[in-house]
């Protein structure tokens, strides 16, 4: 099974590919900026897993230039989304967030949301 991991050197990316790659039941690529600017179309690699990590991460940024950290997250998931879905076996993709993604859903929709239980792997 190939697996594509964007932001494979954040944090969470570089740890779960090391994770995948040592159980040896993978052939991981790994994506991150040195491989091409997710902003841009790309011709990504035939896989059957896409586990999308690529994102900003910093408050900061969120908070200093907004519009910047938006255009960036938005874009690359809609590369990434436009090119897979134009293939005939489309991959199983996983999309990533932040708190914010679903910051106010338990208090204002009267709704639980998955992390209010435990996963043991």
């Amino acid at each position: 099974m190939k697996i594509l991991i964007t932001g494979a050197n954040g944090f969470i990316g570089s740890h779960l590919k090391d994770r995948l790659e040592k159980s040896k039941q993978y052939e991981i690529i790994p994506w991150d900026r040195q491989h091409g600017d997710l902003k841009q179309p790309q011709n990504f690699p035939e896989v059957d897993v896409v586990i999308h990590l690529a994102a900003y991460n910093s408050t900061k940024e969120f908070y200093t230039k907004g519009f910047e950290v938006i255009k960036d997250n938005i874009l690359t998931t809609m590369n990434l989304l436009e090119h897979y879905m134009k293939q005939e076996n489309k991959p199983l993709f996983m999309y990533t967030g932040t708190p914010e993604s679903y910051a106010g859903a338990q208090t204002f929709l009267i709704t639980n949301y998955p992390q209010t239980k435990r996963v043991h792997w």
